[in-house]
């Protein structure tokens, strides 16, 4: 699946952080896990601090069987989150 692209003649659609977070939830709820990793990748590729986003991206990785992509992703949250601590 290839991200949308937003031509020049079109205006991007704008989406709030808390109404991201609830789609996540719900596609999380309803085990459409490749929805919410491509979602949340595509969240994060515009803003790559958001930890609780890059949380629920390594807790989708978990649930896709990659567990080792999702513990270092994981680890590195929690670094990041101690350096801001």
């Amino acid at each position: 699946m290839i991200p949308y692209q937003v031509t020049k003649n079109e205006d991007p659609t704008l989406i709030r952080r808390s109404k991201f977070l609830t789609l996540l939830q719900a596609a999380m709820t309803q085990h459409e896990y490749q929805f919410a990793r491509q979602a949340a990748l595509i969240w994060l590729a515009s803003y790559p601090g958001d930890l609780l986003v890059s949380f629920v991206y390594a807790s989708i990785l978990s649930e896709l069987g990659d567990t080792e992509m999702a513990a270092a992703k994981l680890q590195k949250v929690c670094e990041i989150g101690r350096a801001h601590v």
